[in-house]
């Protein structure tokens, strides 16, 4: 459903998602609404029928992405003040776009180690969103 939604100038918001993986639905950013059906449906794991009436840009959806944006500032260490990613940071373009401009919830913001057995690239479980492209792409 997101490339067909693409491919017709749909434009659908994910995190997750980059070119040349698999799908897996993981951000639940690309959530959208499908003519009967109640549940959300996220977009690029949901397979398109004929005569499928969709919804991309609706009240609903905007309150279920600013909180899932939220949701993620808050789980891990996102200060972007401090962060070398700031200005250029996926996470940080999603909040603006979608009006995030503070979080309602508790921050967790686990202490977690950072990996740097690889040696092109250091693994950073602190500002991670659990998108899982870094794996995805190995």
């Amino acid at each position: 459903m997101l490339a067909a939604a693409k491919e017709a100038g749909v434009n659908i918001p994910t995190l997750c998602c980059l070119d040349g993986l698999t799908d897996r639905g993981g951000c639940r950013l690309c959530i959208i609404e499908v003519e009967g059906n109640p549940r959300l449906l996220a977009s690029c794991v949901t397979q398109v029928a004929e005569g499928m009436v969709v919804k991309t840009q609706t009240e609903r959806l905007e309150k279920y992405r600013k909180m899932m944006v939220e949701l993620l500032f808050a789980e891990r260490n996102h200060i972007c003040a401090a962060c070398v990613m700031n200005g250029n940071c996926e996470l940080q373009g999603m909040a603006a776009k979608l009006g995030v401009d503070h979080v309602r919830y508790d921050y967790l913001a686990p202490k977690l180690e950072m990996d740097a057995t690889h040696e092109r690239n250091v693994r950073d479980p602190n500002r991670c969103i659990l998108c899982a492209r870094c794996i995805r792409v190995w």
